[in-house]
Parts: structure tokens; sequence; C-alpha cells
């Protein structure tokens, strides 16, 4: 199964994350159902964002496959451990124990 890895720029992440996502989830509607998403850019998230990312997470899984968050920042840790999303979401510290982690 094919996994690819998706950088949220500095640029991408002033904006609403749900306009950042559409590339993840195109990934994922082309068969990159494994995705590792660096998120060490990306200073706010909102609640529409963190849907879009939960939708983008339930996609992959639908598919046999899953996305790995990496550099998740404090703020946004915090963010998922309020909202009891950190469950819904693998997070990791770097990309290469996210890649690691699809062998095994």
């Amino acid at each position: 199964m094919p996994w690819t890895s998706c950088t949220m720029a500095r640029a991408q992440a002033s904006r609403p994350i749900a306009s950042t996502t559409t590339p993840v989830r195109r990934l994922v509607h082309e068969g990159y159902s494994r995705v590792v998403l660096d998120l060490a850019r990306v200073r706010y998230v909102d609640s529409a964002g963190l849907g879009d990312v939960v939708q983008a997470v339930s996609a992959a899984r639908t598919r046999g496959g899953a996305i790995k968050l990496v550099n998740v920042t404090t703020r946004l840790n915090d963010l998922l451990v309020v909202t009891r999303l950190l469950t819904v979401f693998e997070c990791l510290d770097q990309e290469d124990e996210a890649v690691a982690s699809f062998a095994a």
C-alpha cells in the first residue's frame, strides 16, 4: 500500500485548515491511504479544521490506511487533549517514526 508525506506550509497554516487539508483528502482519494501529515508549521486549527482532518482520517481508514501526525505543536496537542481527539490520531515526533510505524 503506498504512503506519502504532506507538509502543511506556513502560508497554508494562516488560512483555515479546511483549505489546507484538501490536498490530504486528494491524496487519500488518489490511493495514498497511508499519509504522514507534518504539522510543525501549523500554528492555529479551528473546529472546522479538526473536523476536516477527522474526515480525512476516516477516509484513509476506510481504505485500510491511516493518517499519522508528526511535529504536533504543544498548542495543537493541548487542543487534541481538550477535544478528546488525541485518541483518534496517532501522533509521532519524527517522520521516520511514522513511516516505520506503517510497517508494524
